[in-house]
Order: C-alpha cells, then sequence, then structure tokens
C-alpha cells in the first residue's frame, strides 16, 4: 500500500480477482465501474490499519524475508538503487 503524501490517496497492490462469482458478489453491493478492478488485498490488513488510523510508516520494514508474502526478490532495495520514489 501506498500513500500519497500530497493528497492522501491510497494505492493499493495486490493480486488482481478475476473470479466471475467474486466480482459479482461484490458488484451486486457496490458497483464496480469500468474504470475499477477488484484486487485481492492478502496480509495487509494491519497495515491498512496504520494507515487509516494515522500511525503508517512509510518505508518500515513489517515483513522479515522469512515471512513475507512475496517472493524473496528484494524490490526496495532495486528501486534505491534506481532512485526510484
Amino acid at each position: 500500500m501506498f500513500i500519497d503524501p500530497e493528497t492522501g490517496d491510497f494505492y493499493f497492490q495486490g493480486d488482481t480477482v478475476t473470479d466471475p462469482d467474486v466480482i459479482a458478489w461484490i458488484n451486486s453491493d457496490s458497483r464496480i465501474k469500468d474504470t475499477e478492478s477488484v484486487v485481492r488485498l492478502a496480509a495487509m490488513a494491519e497495515i491498512i490499519m496504520e494507515a487509516a488510523s494515522g500511525r503508517y510508516e512509510r518505508g518500515k520494514r513489517r515483513f522479515t524475508p522469512d515471512t513475507h508474502p512475496r517472493p524473496a526478490e528484494n524490490v526496495r532495495s532495486t528501486r534505491e538503487q534506481a532512485d526510484i520514489r
């Protein structure tokens, strides 16, 4: 999850949901616009709660290499080397 420091907008990264039953279930309660997509935010509840309460710290490591839900690639180091913010 990312928070735009200027606007306060949240940006979420997750697995794209393609299951038609899940999409229909969500669409029955909250219409999905043509410009929107549904993503699954596995293991994000704690981070979302931090952001909602104002306790979110950009760059804080929340997972150890052994507990991270993604592969062992160190994406942050790659971004820092490329000076991407």
